[in-house]
């Protein structure tokens, strides 16, 4: 019996999926997704293309992945990608596609390389999926499996550490349990040959050093382990029990005068719109769930209740702007605010009343000091009759308001502690509270490191949906390479659940988020656009609405200061 290895090297192959007619249709009523996907580790070469474009630009850490977006790992590199209780890990050569996240379902395309999932817990309703060009395989039960999807039909090499997954595809389905291992041949039929476990690599033994981080963490006693990166504060802070808040953490190693939200970049990622990514290894937890408080000499994050799911948001800020937020030379500026215990989140994005009240309640605690219970009931109301407003007062305003100038906000370029625009009383006072920044999204703000060249084709293939009978999924373009073993010539990977739907090129999309500049597109206009149709009107309301907005929030205190 041949036994495969589990290392290869680069051949042609394609990417994975979509542009597929046959792909689950775009939704018009649903809020975003409550999770992303981290891209916690990375070295070496690795390469990130954004969904809606079709070009590669280098990826960075803490950078968000959703639905659509790409990834690829270079001959030397590695990376690893969080969503809660689930970690996926890439080695070299790796093409994956994101093929659909959703609150519960994760959805990979694998077209060659290798893998690790690893799930540390699985919920009644989470779905985790690898597609391959030689079977799909699902997550049964928690554990750790890893898939080798190999080229110039060598087929895929499926092994369970730990766990329990089925295979499937046209005249195939299969349960492996751990301890396992078996390697696919073919695209239909599909052969499953017995394999012997193989020995530990260098990606494995990576991957259960990974594993071990995360077990470990002390943080796990402070929040819920579903807070994306929460494994990374411990070696860059500590934690402290509060009277007011429970567990506050204090970030180490920051230059003197740090604040929050001063080392990093505004990126463009759909439906969310403008998306804060830090520089800093740790900066996401803090970044997307919680609240920062100021105590004069340091600044302590403060999570949501350990209890319940964080749900995900793009920036925990409000930003401020307008005609008179002005710097040197009367350039405009654009700013924004860390939010303090108790200060609503307001989405720019569309969202229904229940995604609101979830985002602030999963990441806001009660005072402890106070015994004062959030209502998140008189926030949404707010929201919707656009009045309140100056309830709000931004405690975090004089010493964490960090501002850069607009016609750089979307450079890409970023901001650092040593470059922030820290504004002046002055200048403050000219400031209005915005729902988002006026500033519309380039290229360049997707993209802010392009890559030119990429060891993959551009394409990305079809997929055959592997039901009862067997249904195969027409690409709006016909591609052929490696058969991998199907009959017909086409390189295709077969999936069990049909895949997102794409959405239209960003490129489509900048005329309509010209016109309303910083505002995401809602779900109707984005369903307009991938029907060929324009875009029209926004249906997103705005907080506070930009008629009626005061020169300075202030007004009774919501925070904890």
């Amino acid at each position: 019996m041949k036994t495969y290895p589990r290392s290869f090297s680069l051949g042609l192959s394609l990417a994975a999926l979509l542009l597929l007619s046959g792909a689950r249709a775009l939704a018009v009523e649903d809020s975003p997704p409550a999770r992303v996907a981290r891209l916690a580790q990375i070295a070496a070469h690795v390469s990130l293309e954004p969904a809606g474009t079709e070009q590669w630009t280098q990826a960075a850490v803490n950078t968000p992945m959703t639905t659509g977006d790409r990834l690829y790992v270079d001959q030397d590199g590695h990376a690893e990608l969080q969503m809660g209780q689930l970690a996926v890990r890439a080695w070299r050569y790796t093409d994956l596609t994101v093929a659909s996240l959703t609150n519960e379902t994760t959805q990979l395309a694998l077209a060659q390389g290798s893998l690790h999932v690893r799930t540390f817990a699985l919920g009644p309703k989470s779905h985790v999926e690898v597609d391959t060009p030689n079977g799909a395989i699902t997550a049964v039960q928690p554990g750790d499996f890893r898939v080798d999807a190999y080229m110039a039909d060598g087929g895929t090499l499926v092994t369970v550490d730990s766990g329990e997954v089925r295979i499937g595809g046209p005249s195939l389905s299969k349960v492996l349990g751990a301890g396992e291992c078996v390697h696919l041949v073919g695209g239909n039929p599909i052969q499953a040959l017995t394999q012997p476990m193989p020995g530990k690599d260098p990606f494995d033994i990576w991957s259960l050093q990974r594993d071990r981080a995360f077990l470990s963490s002390e943080a796990r006693r402070y929040v819920n382990p579903n807070t994306v990166g929460f494994d990374d504060l411990d070696s860059n802070g500590t934690w402290k029990q509060t009277l007011e808040y429970g567990p506050v953490w204090y970030p180490s190693n920051v230059p003197a005068g740090w604040s929050p939200y001063s080392n990093g970049r505004w990126s463009w990622v759909a439906p969310w719109g403008w998306t804060w990514v830090d520089a800093d290894a740790w900066g996401f937890a803090p970044f997307h769930y919680g609240r920062w408080t100021d105590l004069g000499s340091r600044w302590g994050w403060i999570p949501g209740p350990s209890g319940v799911s964080p749900v995900y948001a793009p920036a925990m800020v409000a930003f401020v702007g307008g005609a008179s937020f002005s710097g040197a030379g009367g350039a405009s500026l654009s700013g924004w605010v860390p939010l303090a215990a108790g200060e609503p989140f307001y989405p720019s994005y569309f969202c229904t009343p229940r995604y609101f009240t979830q985002v602030n309640l999963t990441n806001m605690r009660d005072s402890l000091s106070s015994r004062r219970a959030i209502d998140a009931s008189n926030y949404y109301r707010y929201y919707h009759t656009g009045t309140g407003f100056h309830s709000i007062r931004y405690v975090n305003r004089k010493a964490g308001t960090i501002a850069v100038p607009s016609n750089e906000f979307a450079s890409g370029h970023g901001t650092t502690p040593d470059t922030a625009v820290h504004p002046t009383v002055q200048q403050w006072a000219s400031a209005r509270v915005l729902p988002h920044p006026m500033v519309a999204p380039t290229l360049q703000s997707l993209l802010p490191q392009p890559v030119a060249t990429v060891a993959v084709p551009s394409e990305r293939p079809p997929v055959i949906v592997s039901q009862a009978p067997a249904i195969t999924v027409q690409p709006q373009s016909a591609l052929t390479g490696p058969s991998q073993g199907q009959s017909d010539g086409k390189f295709r990977l077969i999936a069990r659940t049909p895949p997102a739907a794409a959405g239209p090129a960003f490129e489509r999309q900048l005329p309509a988020l010209s016109q309303d500049p910083g505002r995401p597109l809602d779900p109707i206009q984005v369903n307009n656009l991938a029907l060929g149709r324009p875009a029209g009107p926004a249906n997103t309301r705005e907080f506070p609405p930009l008629s009626s907005l005061p020169p300075q929030a202030g007004g009774r205190r919501t925070g904890g200061k």
